[in-house]
């Protein structure tokens, strides 16, 4: 798509979109300009730049717009970090922004980023692992292979099975294949280790 700006191209050529990964793998992980890029990649500043537009998140703000930027939300950041202990993908989701911009600000312009071992401590609390439970409770947890809908179905038959003398073995394996999951993930849900909340 061109986002109807004339001068973005969108049809390049194979050579050129065999480059893509590395055009954005060199902007975005290591903020490289659309110059640096081109002289590296052998390829024209336009190119490259319209690579970023239509397969990328487009092109970074200039100078004047990043210190705008930070200006504008450096406090917001550094009271999020420091004070309520916010990490900076959080503070990057509630203020609109790149993770890195967040990154880079208290890199640059503050402090600095917590070391990895005072990030984990923060993340391996009680508090911490309660807001990660609900965040991911049943089917809101990425590795969720059954539904709610299908766990009260699961528990009902599980129940008819035993009620017409199955043992739980058989009844647990014969619903882990009709719901093409593992045992394992039927016995939990049936014995409610997982999906406890109903």
């Amino acid at each position: 798509m061109s986002n109807g700006n004339p001068f973005i191209r969108t049809n390049f050529t194979k050579k050129t979109l065999q480059k893509l990964p590395q055009v954005l793998t060199l902007y975005n992980d290591y903020h490289q300009s659309v110059q640096t890029i081109a002289k590296a990649l052998k390829m024209s500043p336009m190119t490259v730049s319209n690579l970023l537009k239509q397969y990328g998140n487009g092109l970074r703000p200039s100078k004047i717009e990043y210190v705008n930027k930070v200006d504008k939300l450096g406090d917001e950041i550094e009271f999020m970090y420091y004070d309520q202990l916010m990490s900076t993908r959080q503070i990057a989701k509630r203020l609109g922004v790149e993770p890195n911009f967040v990154k880079d600000y208290l890199n640059k312009f503050s402090k600095g980023t917590r070391g990895i071992k005072e990030a984990c401590q923060l993340r391996t609390n009680d508090e911490y692992s309660e807001k990660l439970k609900e965040k991911q409770l049943g089917e809101l947890n990425n590795c969720a292979k059954l539904t709610e809908e299908m766990v009260l179905k699961i528990r009902k038959e599980y129940e008819k099975m035993l009620d017409m003398g199955h043992s739980k073995t058989q009844a647990q394996y014969y619903l882990a294949n009709k719901y093409n999951v593992k045992r394992p993930t039927i016995s939990d849900a049936v014995l409610l280790k997982t999906w406890k909340h109903i």
